[in-house]
C-alpha cells in the first residue's frame, strides 16, 4: 500500500542557510527535516500547527478522510522540520499524473491533488503536488516562508519530479471572505508585488501563477455544524473564522456547501 520515496535520506536538503538564521534571530539550532511513518511519535505537535486553520477542517469526516489517505499512501512524502527537537513545521507533497498540455490546472486543487495521488499508487507519476506548508506563527516574518518554497523545489528535485504544483491558500483572503478570488488577486501592494504573503512569496520565488482552483476544499454540513465551528449567519451566508469565502445555504434545506478556491502555481525550472 505504501510508495516508496525514490530518496533514501533527507541528505540533500540543505538546512545551513536557514538554521543560520534561525540561531541568529531565535537562538535556535539543530534544524532538520524528516519524513515517513516515524514522525507519528510527533503527533501532538504536529497537530498543534493546524490549531491556525478553520476548525471545520479538522472537523469534517471527508477532510479527514482525505488527509489519512494520502499519509498513509505516501508517507515518505510528509516532511516535518524541526529545529532543537521541536516541530516547527510541515509539509504534505503528493506525486500526481498530470497531462502535459493542459490549459488550466484542475479546478479540484488541493482535493484533486490527492484523489489523484491515491488513484496513481503505484504507477507511473509525473508531477509533485504540494498540499500544505504550515508553518509555527512564531516564526512569522523569519523568511521561513521562502524556506518552504525552496525546500519544495528540491524535494521534487530530489524525488525525479521535474514539475511541481501547488494549491495556494492565501494568507490574508479571510479578511475579504466577500471578495472573489479573482478581485482578491488584482490587490496589490504599494511596490506592485501580490498584495497576500503566500502569493507574494511564490510569485518572488519564480512562481508561475496558472489559475484559480474553485473547488480546492469543499466542505457540507448542517447548519448547527457551522454555528458550532463559529459561523456566524446573515441569513442566506455565513462566514467563520478563517474562512476564505462564505458558506451558502440552500434555501430548501439545512445543508451549508463550503466551497474554498486556491490559486495554481507551478514550478518547472529549478
Amino acid at each position: 500500500m505504501f510508495e516508496k520515496a525514490t530518496t533514501r535520506n533527507n541528505d540533500f536538503i540543505d538546512t545551513q542557510n536557514f538554521s543560520r538564521a534561525l540561531c541568529e534571530k531565535y537562538g535556535l539550532r539543530n534544524v532538520r527535516i524528516e519524513s515517513g511513518l516515524k514522525n507519528i511519535v510527533h503527533l501532538k505537535q504536529f497537530v498543534n500547527l493546524f490549531k491556525i486553520w478553520p476548525t471545520c477542517f479538522s472537523k469534517d469526516p471527508h477532510q479527514n478522510l482525505l488527509s489519512l489517505s494520502v499519509f498513509i499512501c505516501y508517507p515518505n512524502y510528509q516532511y516535518l522540520i524541526f529545529a532543537d527537537e521541536k516541530v516547527i513545521g510541515y509539509l504534505a507533497t503528493v506525486p500526481v499524473r498530470l497531462e502535459k498540455e493542459l490549459k488550466e490546472l484542475p479546478r479540484g486543487g488541493y482535493t484533486w491533488g490527492i484523489q489523484n495521488g491515491v488513484k496513481h499508487v503505484g504507477r507511473n507519476k509525473n508531477t509533485l503536488c504540494a498540499l500544505a506548508a504550515v508553518i509555527d506563527p512564531t516564526f512569522k516574518g523569519s523568511g521561513m516562508s521562502t524556506f518552504m518554497i525552496e525546500l519544495l523545489k528540491k524535494i521534487s528535485q530530489a524525488k525525479g519530479y521535474p514539475r511541481l504544483i501547488v494549491p495556494v491558500r492565501p494568507t490574508k483572503k479571510h479578511l475579504f471572505p466577500h471578495e472573489t478570488m479573482h478581485d482578491y488577486l488584482q490587490r496589490a501592494s504599494v511596490d506592485k508585488v501580490p498584495f497576500d504573503p503566500w502569493i507574494r512569496a511564490h510569485h518572488l520565488s519564480g512562481g508561475k501563477f496558472r489559475n484559480v482552483c474553485e473547488d480546492s476544499i469543499v466542505i457540507k454540513a448542517k447548519r448547527k455544524a457551522w454555528q458550532r465551528w463559529q459561523a456566524t449567519s446573515d441569513g442566506v451566508a455565513s462566514v467563520f473564522p478563517g474562512g476564505l469565502v462564505t458558506v451558502k445555504y440552500e434555501s430548501s434545506s439545512n445543508i451549508g456547501t463550503y466551497r474554498e478556491p486556491n490559486v495554481w502555481f507551478e514550478y518547472s525550472d529549478f
